[in-house]
């Protein structure tokens, strides 16, 4: 017998077998459902005792000794079972610095502390809050604080990370929190604006939030896929965001921990799955005209509108034009001999077998890339021109012409030998032709590597002829030779088809033919198989459904109506080019939505109709199986649901204390943490709804308890009892974020720019900044006072985020993000002293000191100590300092080369503040003020808030 296993070794095993099935499962080695895998687990059949997912409590704040406010009832009361006590109430500095940069996002200038500091009226501190609410800043703030639960982004991400014009959608979110939208409403038209009756321009637009998922415009990605893909997001996304809840493995089983099945995962998913963007196209787009713009694209449109009746018109010349197009069609095709191979080869592997039609269809290994050779023998002389043409067949993806997965390909060189024959022996060695010009029935968008068919023949091989999305259907490209092909005993043609662009756009089908024709007929742009069928009967055979769409086809190539055309054309070129934005809209026809096994898109399961989670459907009414997005959104934060305001409470908290009463602010399942206070949680939720969902008015309430307004100073005894500031006897001193620390550092320059919306701008991007972007649009800094705009307008492209906010913990913009991390680096203390941004505005700072500062160093110290502090230096700063500052000009003017590389960077607005007529300041003292300003923007002070 085996020896008894020793504890540790037990566990070691069980450990072992608990990763392998853990592992084996997720690879799909062990299925973790049965049968159609949509059946729901037993414990999600069961209502939940989980606390976030109960009904409403009934909860009043409790009584205490001192409390005046509501919220300081709870938090009191929990600190008298602690046995502590708040501490003191903040010094009103503190408080208008605390308050500004709260519901702001920018420091209070001298002037607005000692308005507060020498208010002696009551109410004072309640008139400070509801200036600061009614700032057009307050919804910069407060917006960006949005924008990252909406993952908001200037770019696609994945791939090109293509430009994308969503901006709007940035500045709707500003202004809803500037008009105090409520957050039922607030909701309700991000998740389904389309949906609303009577859907205005901007309800549409804040439709953007679920636009703001990625896309890719890249060959060969399989459209439904990404798009499938962008749905998930939106599910998950709006679980993160309204319902405190992870639902991204949900997509693939049952979660382990909360009551949630992959049936109610896909149920939402319905909500979202009947969406008209793409997975690869950033429409749907809407429009946003101003109103001269509205005039101008009306009075154009009704012009374009005229004309048009005229392109489809058929007068009696048009009638005999089109017997004539008839008759040139026919004699076209009669004018071109198809050659028959002799011999094929390909350098790759490939299979190239000859078909009853002569044309020809590659098999076999499907390369990246590909050279065909060709040749064949013709007794025809005088050989003007060489027709290629691609045509499709069944056994291509998307039936072709192409090889790659989505039917293109991409022919990079096209050359064309010829020899003459004696008999059946060529006579000489092959001689190259050259080609006067080529043409192609149709011609890819120019892209960077494939479009016109000018490029088979530029002899770069980066280069060549594609026909995306034109794909499962025949083109044709004609190659007129600069010189005939004259042999009198016939001739020897040698083809080579050069694919060199990679990623196996090679040709799957194709047919060559030469014509003799002095002129050789131009490309012409394929017809369908049921309009050639149409074509080749007699006209007097033709029925009227027949004729219909032969005419209309020929109306669109009609040259007797180029006239039309440009005029048309000349008017389209004079439409205003209004901005746009992405937005959501319903199709027509629903999307039928299947479970997805293990969130494959390829792998179908039982079909499901949209609804919520089973857990919480009590509150969503009867499931009649035909609820919308709208329906969805109205759901979420109906009064009933109390799940959706308890979340936001929570996230509005952790805004102003820096910890949520729910720490987990994301995740309000069995894995997140519990509630520090549980009634208070639940009295802030039930307040949020009765006072009408109004964000202002729960700010309001925040900032105006004592719990907000205590100081965050506190005893090495508090500290050691509660290091995390959970039970709130103190407030959390926190550090900014990222775009905050920059938006001090422009008011307090001096070189902030106030105006709000518009197109995202682009400041000074640390070098090497620009690596990581995949994207062929630069980043070309904004000039003048755009580059100095607050940081929430700066462009935000996926692939590489601005440098300066990376290193200071923003957020990728891929999913939601509901609590920022802070990391301590050594990177941001070099970003803060080193970076050229940086080192701008502490330039700026340093002018600002010199020009409006005052007339002695004393008097400058104390402006820039007010500007960026809202105090006065301490004897011993000040020493320090002015030791500091005495130090620096001696050292610039014995390297006046270093000053000047100091007030280089200095920007000096036009509007610069200065007591009388700007004055020349001598470059090593302005290079001294430059120093010191980068310390002041360096030392820990400035950067928390208190």
């Amino acid at each position: 017998m085996f020896p008894p296993l020793r504890p540790s070794m037990r566990s070691f095993l069980s450990l072992l077998l608990l990763l392998f099935v853990g592992l084996t499962q997720a690879s799909g080695l062990i299925s973790v459902h049965h049968e159609d895998q949509v059946l729901p687990s037993e414990s999600a059949t069961l209502r939940s005792d989980h606390w976030a997912y109960q009904p409403w409590r009934s909860v009043t704040p409790p009584a205490t000794d001192h409390a005046r406010h509501p919220i300081d009832s709870f938090i009191q009361a929990r600190l008298q079972r602690e046995g502590l006590e708040h501490v003191l109430p903040a010094d009103r500095v503190t408080l208008i610095r605390r308050l500004s940069f709260d519901l702001l996002g920018l420091p209070p200038t001298p002037k607005e502390v000692d308005r507060f500091v020498f208010d002696t009226k009551p109410g004072a501190y309640r008139r400070l809050v509801d200036r600061l609410l009614a700032s057009p800043h307050f919804g910069e703030r407060w917006g960006r604080h949005w924008l990252d639960l909406a993952r908001y982004s200037d770019s696609d991400g994945a791939g090109f990370d293509n430009e994308r014009s969503i901006w709007p959608y940035r500045d709707w979110v500003v202004d809803a929190f500037n008009r105090d939208l409520p957050f039922d409403r607030f909701t309700i038209l991000q998740l389904a604006g389309d949906l609303v009756p009577g859907a205005s321009r901007k309800n549409r637009v804040a439709t953007g939030f679920h636009r703001n998922t990625m896309i890719t415009e890249e060959d060969g990605v399989d459209d439904e896929e990404f798009r499938i893909e962008a749905v998930k997001n939106r599910v998950e996304t709006t679980g993160t965001v309204w319902m405190g809840s992870t639902l991204n493995c949900v997509q693939c089983h049952d979660h382990k921990y909360d009551p949630f099945t992959s049936r109610d995962y896909y149920r939402m998913f319905a909500f979202f799955n009947n969406t008209e963007d793409r997975g690869r196209s950033q429409e749907p787009y809407l429009p946003l005209p101003t109103r001269e713009e509205g005039a101008e694209l009306g009075r154009i449109s009704k012009e374009v509108a005229q004309l048009c009746k005229k392109l489809h018109t058929v007068t009696p010349a048009l009638r005999e034009a089109q017997l004539r197009w008839e008759k040139d069609l026919s004699e076209s095709e009669e004018a071109w001999r198809v050659v028959v191979p002799l011999c094929t080869s390909s350098n790759k592997g490939v299979e190239l077998k000859v078909l009853e039609d002569a044309s020809i269809l590659a098999t076999g290994p499907s390369p990246d890339v590909a050279t065909y050779a060709v040749s064949a023998k013709t007794e025809l002389t005088g050989i003007t021109g060489v027709r290629l043409e691609v045509l499709p067949d069944k056994s291509l993806p998307r039936n072709g012409p192409g090889r790659t997965s989505y039917g293109n390909f991409v022919l990079t060189g096209f050359t064309v030998t010829a020899t003459a024959l004696d008999g059946q022996l060529a006579t000489a060695e092959p001689e190259p032709r050259k080609m006067a010009k080529a043409t192609a029935s149709y011609e890819q968008a120019n892209r960077v590597s494939n479009g016109p068919i000018a490029h088979a023949n530029d002899n770069d091989r980066g280069t060549g002829w594609g026909i995306y999305p034109q794909v499962g259907r025949r083109h044709e490209a004609v190659f007129v030779l600069a010189e005939p092909i004259d042999f009198d005993n016939g001739t020897l043609l040698n083809f080579e088809l050069e694919q060199g662009i990679g990623n196996e756009h090679t040709l799957g089908r194709f047919r060559l033919s030469v014509t003799t024709t002095p002129t050789p007929p131009r490309a012409r742009p394929s017809l369908t198989p049921e309009l050639e069928e149409i074509r080749l009967k007699p006209a007097a055979e033709r029925s009227t459904e027949e004729k219909e769409p032969l005419e209309a086809h020929f109306l669109s190539l009609a040259t007797e109506l180029d006239p039309v055309r440009e005029e048309i054309d000349r008017l389209q070129a004079l439409r205003p080019t209004p901005v746009k934005t992405l937005v959501m809209k319903e199709r027509k026809k629903p999307r039928p939505t299947h479970v997805l096994l293990r969130g494959n898109f390829l792998e179908r399961g039982a079909r499901v109709s949209a609804g919520v989670p089973a857990l919480l459907a009590s509150t969503f009414g009867e499931d009649s199986g035909g609820a919308s997005r709208l329906d969805f959104a109205r759901w979420l934060v109906s009064p009933q649901n109390a799940l959706t305001a308890r979340v936001t409470v929570n996230r509005f908290w952790q805004q102003l204390f820096g910890r949520g009463i729910v720490e987990t602010s994301n995740d309000f399942g069995t894995r997140g943490t519990s509630p520090s206070h549980p009634d208070l949680l639940e009295w802030l939720a039930r307040t949020f709804v009765d006072d009408g969902w109004s964000m202002k008015s729960f700010l309001r309430l925040l900032v105006t308890s004592q719990t907000y307004r205590q100081s965050s100073d506190a005893s090495s005894e508090l500290d050691e009892r509660d290091p995390h500031n959970i039970l709130l006897a103190r407030q959390t001193r926190l550090r900014l974020e990222a775009e905050a620390i920059r938006d001090s550092a422009l008011t307090v320059s001096g070189l902030l720019a106030r105006n709000r919306g518009g197109p995202p701008v682009n400041p000074p991007l640390t070098q090497g900044g620009n690596l990581g972007r995949t994207t062929t649009k630069k980043w070309s800094v904004s000039e003048g006072p755009d580059r100095f705009r607050r940081s929430l307008y700066t462009s935000s492209w996926r692939s590489s985020p601005f440098p300066f906010y990376a290193t200071f913990d923003a957020p990728p913009a891929t999913i939601p993000c509901s609590q920022r991390q802070q990391a301590n680096t050594p990177l941001q203390a070099l970003m803060m002293a080193n970076d050229p941004m940086m080192l701008e505005l502490a330039a700026g700072l340093g002018q600002r000191i010199l020009r409006a500062g005052g007339d002695d160093d004393w008097e400058r110290l104390d402006s820039a100590f007010l500007w960026c502090f809202s105090r006065v230096p301490e004897p011993r700063e000040r020493a320090l300092l002015q030791g500091f500052l005495d130090r620096q000009r001696v050292s610039f003017q014995q390297a006046p080369e270093s000053a000047a590389l100091m007030t280089a960077v200095a920007y000096v607005p036009p509007d610069a503040h200065t007591k009388d007529e700007p004055v020349e300041i001598e470059k090593h003292e302005a290079a001294a003020w430059s120093a010191l300003a980068r310390v002041l923007l360096n030392l820990d002070e400035f950067i928390n808030r208190d």
